[in-house]
């Protein structure tokens, strides 16, 4: 029978830390475009509320990260 060991701590698993803090950084990125940028290009390019085009964005982000959750292994 094969057993699993698992090692802990940021010395043995400093390529999954880096991931996270990579994803942590986009995650932040698309956070603070979606509450500067956006706004205003929709109420310039489309004549929408700001309030709608921070919702429509939150929920496309939404419904993209749940379907990519749902195939990810």
């Amino acid at each position: 029978m094969k057993t699993n060991k698992t090692k802990l701590g940021l010395k043995e698993n400093w390529k999954q830390f880096t991931i996270l803090v990579i994803v942590n950084a986009f995650v932040g990125g698309m956070i603070g475009m979606e509450r500067t940028i956006i706004p205003k290009f929709a109420e310039i390019e489309f004549g929408i509320a700001s309030k709608t085009a921070i919702l429509s964005f939150i929920i496309a982000f939404g419904i993209t990260k749940a379907i990519t959750n749902y195939f990810t292994v």
